[in-house]
């Protein structure tokens, strides 16, 4: 789980910000925070790699379904199209609110 979540990180800030929907002006702004939270720790002590696969896709389904991330298309764990616009709106919204 570590390393998934250590690859989603590394993608963030080293490759691509647009992988979860945010810009370079988003992770400049000290404004911002990033709050990474483990919803379930998982042990994949005695797994298959494929098994431990399967375990963590179906989880980060229920998760998603759960929590409703802007960056997720909703019916899988697929990344959406639109993120940058939805998570670009929430965050201008958000810092709007807080400037007030």
């Amino acid at each position: 789980m570590a390393i998934r979540c250590g690859h989603h990180l590394y993608e963030v800030f080293h490759t691509d910000p647009a992988y979860f929907g945010l810009t370079s002006e988003h992770l400049k702004n000290d404004k911002l925070e990033m709050i990474v939270e483990i919803y379930e720790p998982l042990s994949n002590e005695g797994m298959a790699n494929g098994e431990r696969d399967c375990k963590l896709k179906k989880t980060e389904k229920k998760v998603i379904e759960k929590k409703k991330p802007l960056s997720q298309s909703g019916k899988s764990d697929w990344l959406s199209e639109e993120r940058a616009e939805k998570v670009g709106k929430a965050i201008e919204d958000l810092l709007k609110k807080y400037e007030s």
